[in-house]
Order: structure tokens, then sequence, then C-alpha cells
């Protein structure tokens, strides 16, 4: 088993679009090891005297509905009152140990794709 989690803030205006992104980030972390995800917990931290109810509901729908696109459940989770709005998943998921793929074997001569520039993410 493997379990995979990271946090995003909202990188577009769109709460639907925000929650899908967050969501399939996580998700892709368990394919990026191999894995076949299995479910999902929510995470959130929401300022919530501040953003509206349909927002949060939006967030979370975006999420759900990645999450139903990959065929997880999801089971659970947990929400605290945040200062800022963060979301994620954390994702759990199958793969034989001697299938995992790992970023800590790297030798010279492996082909490197960087996605975006180092350390820089707009």
């Amino acid at each position: 088993m493997i379990t995979k989690t990271d946090f995003f803030i909202p990188t577009i205006d769109d709460s639907y679009y925000f929650g899908r992104i967050a969501a399939a980030n996580a998700i892709s972390d368990v394919y990026a090891m191999g894995g076949t995800p299995i479910m999902a917990l929510g995470i959130m931290g929401m300022p919530i005297h501040l953003l509206p109810i349909e927002t949060i509901g939006r967030i979370l729908q975006g999420g759900q509905d990645i999450c139903r696109d990959a065929s997880i459940p999801v089971a659970g989770g947990h929400s605290i009152d945040s200062v800022e709005t963060i979301y994620s998943l954390v994702v759990m998921g199958l793969v034989h140990p001697s299938r995992i793929k790992s970023n800590s074997s790297a030798q010279i001569g492996d082909v490197l794709i960087l996605g975006e520039l180092l350390g820089v993410v707009i």
C-alpha cells in the first residue's frame, strides 16, 4: 500500500476547477509511483467566516467529481478553520513492492523532464 498527499492553495478563480486540479494532482502521485488508487480522504482548511458555503461546496464537488472519474470513493476526511484556503486529498493505492517507481534512484545519464522552471510555480 502507498499513501500520498499534498496541499494546494487556490491557483485559479473557479472554485470547482480548483477542487478538480488539487484532487487530480493528489491522485496522479499514486499513478506516478506505479500504483492503482483505491480510496481517498479529503483534507481542507477554509476561512469559514470569509468563504460562502457555496464556494466550499464547489471545491469539494470538484474533488468528488475527479474521484468519481478515477473510480475511487472519498471515504471521509478532515477539515479545519484556516486563515488560508487549502484543499487536497490523501490518496491510498496498491502497488506490488517490486514495482514501486521512485524518484530516488536517478543515475548519471537518466533523462530529466521538467514541467516548469525550477523554483517557479505560477
